[in-house]
């Protein structure tokens, strides 16, 4: 039976609280954070939007259930948090607008960090990337493989940044968008654009000039925010 829609905003409304609880309390890796029962009681909400936001934040890794001692905070990967920081906000007014917005100045910031640091290896990685994808337009290649190719090089100028805080925390964006929003656009006109901003994005890199990459990049990425 399909969960409603307002049943899902009262699990999204627990999760919050069950986050802002563990922050106001401080509470650490190993420390109780209570029982469902006590939960219930003490935030005023539904047995059921406790015990799915409880289920949320354990597949997350922030929770484990232990028998007889109720819930434990355990100590989450930085992907997990990330991830249950936008899979909430994303669902807010404006949400994911924010978070593309927020994809588009960590590119356009790194490329900067990338032009200075990146190695011969990547730079072959990338023009391997571009030359598959014209390939792709010329052999009118699915959609999909062609947005397959796109992330792949955007990974790869993420990752040659030499940060990987940058790097992780546009991953987990990235991986989101590409659950939820569509496939590659099927006109051959906007492809090729694509192929050629790459391109022009690579030969900037290969010659260390800063300002045409951060320049070409931030043009590229115009149209993921408008």
């Amino acid at each position: 039976m399909p969960v409603s829609v307002k049943n899902n905003s009262n699990t999204d409304q627990a999760v919050e609280m069950l986050i802002g609880r563990i922050q106001s309390l401080g509470l650490r890796p190993g420390d109780s954070l209570g029982t469902e029962k006590i939960l219930m009681s003490e935030l005023g909400l539904s047995e059921r939007s406790i015990s799915e936001a409880v289920q949320r934040l354990r597949a997350l890794g922030m929770l484990e259930s232990i028998k007889k001692a109720g819930i434990r905070v355990t100590e989450p990967q930085f992907e997990s948090i990330l991830e249950a920081t936008i899979m909430l906000h994303a669902r807010k007014e404006n949400g994911l607008k924010e978070l593309a917005e927020l994809r588009f100045a960590l590119e356009a910031g790194a490329v900067r960090l990338t032009a200075e640091r990146i190695t011969k290896e990547e730079l072959t990685q990338l023009n391997e990337c571009v030359e598959c994808q014209q390939k792709l337009v010329e052999n009118n290649g699915s959609p999909e493989d062609m947005k397959n190719e796109d992330e792949k090089f955007h990974q790869i100028l993420l990752k040659a940044s030499g940060s990987p805080m940058v790097y992780r925390q546009h991953a987990v964006i990235s991986e989101y968008f590409r659950k939820y929003s569509g496939t590659d656009d099927h006109d051959n006109t906007i492809r090729q654009m694509t192929v050629w901003e790459h391109g022009q994005i690579v030969t900037a890199l290969e010659n260390r000039n800063v300002d045409y990459a951060a320049a070409m990049l931030s043009k590229h990425l115009s149209k993921t925010i408008q």
